[in-house]
């Protein structure tokens, strides 16, 4: 069985072998067909489409979400320093924040919320190096579990 395997860093792997804090033998294995991209800040053209994917993705069928324009004027101008991850993040974020089918100025935060801390049960399963921890939010009924959006 063929295997084809897609590895992304924002690290110059080069140097992290040359300095030897990365395996020379797995660096050869990964680099088949090396590919740059431009970090988002760069690609502003591209924030609409992948925001719009991210709605797609984490969006039950049934329901038409959409940005405002405003929305999309807020999230061109973010500096984007956690890349796409970030940009991920801010839309699912929105999406169990939003109360209406159209996401606004107000639901895009580019920083989660301030919590009091972990709870027993977040402290407990990292300590175990787990992620099931999960959170319920919004209208919706969205859940996040293990990092995944989940209609209920």
């Amino acid at each position: 069985m063929a295997n084809r395997y897609v590895a992304t860093t924002n690290w110059d792997l080069q140097t992290e072998v040359s300095q030897g804090r990365f395996r020379k033998d797995l660096y050869y294995r990964l680099s088949v067909l090396p590919l740059m991209l431009p970090p988002l800040r760069e690609r502003r053209g591209d924030i609409r489409l992948l925001a719009e994917h991210f709605v797609r993705r984490f969006e039950p069928l049934e329901v038409a979400v959409k940005f405002t324009p405003a929305a999309l004027k807020k999230l061109k101008e973010h500096s984007w320093p956690g890349n796409v991850r970030e940009l991920r993040n801010v839309v699912q974020r929105a999406l169990l924040l939003r109360e209406s089918p159209l996401l606004d100025t107000d639901m895009l935060t580019f920083e989660p919320p301030p919590s009091r801390g972990p709870s027993t049960r977040a402290r407990t399963a990292q300590a175990a190096g787990g992620d099931d921890v999960a959170a319920t939010a919004g209208a919706g009924g969205a859940r996040v579990r293990r990092g995944r959006l989940a209609q209920l």
